[in-house]
């Protein structure tokens, strides 16, 4: 029975000529593919496609968080809220409305943003606009009890004007 040889090593050369016509290969095999598909689908769709993604990314952070940001202007709600009461406190009944109508864009129902709305249309003298705004603010509110007597005497009829003698 005759033995089998054991195969030579390769030499370090040999061993770098195969990896090098290998690596030639892989390339040949690239290059018959992006021909066949063309530089259109291999370099341009593949670039178009990254493009178009970042731009649909960068919209919708703007649509999304900036813009919801800009509304208020840095202000935390908080302090806008208490920019509008003040404002109310000191006389300036238009500051103070585009201010709440501000806060009321974002949330229409808060507890907080309705009784302010409501004082300043009874400063303008709009007894059912404070109303309006009381019953919003009702449905939000944790005390229930306090806004229903403020609902209670502004639909009760005003004073009648005193008699004189």
């Amino acid at each position: 029975m005759i033995e089998p040889q054991p195969e030579p090593s390769l030499t370090l050369r040999e061993k770098y000529a195969a990896n090098r016509a290998l690596a030639d290969l892989k390339t040949a095999v690239w290059r018959e593919n992006r021909e066949r598909k063309g530089w259109f689908r291999v370099h341009f769709l593949p670039a178009a496609v990254y493009t178009a993604a970042g731009l649909i990314c960068l919209a919708a952070a703007r649509l999304l968080v900036v813009n919801p940001l800009r509304e208020t202007a840095g202000q935390p709600k908080e302090q806008t809220y208490y920019t509008a009461s003040a404002a109310f406190l000191n006389g300036d009944l238009d500051q103070a409305t585009e201010t709440v109508i501000r806060l009321l864009r974002k949330n229409p129902g808060s507890s907080a943003a309705n009784p302010l709305m409501a004082k300043i249309h009874l400063a303008r003298g709009q007894r059912q606009a404070a109303a309006d705004c009381l019953r919003t603010a009702r449905e939000t509110a944790l005390e229930c009890q306090e806004i229903d007597g403020w609902i209670a005497g502004l639909e009760s009829p005003p004073f009648p004007p005193p008699a004189s003698h």
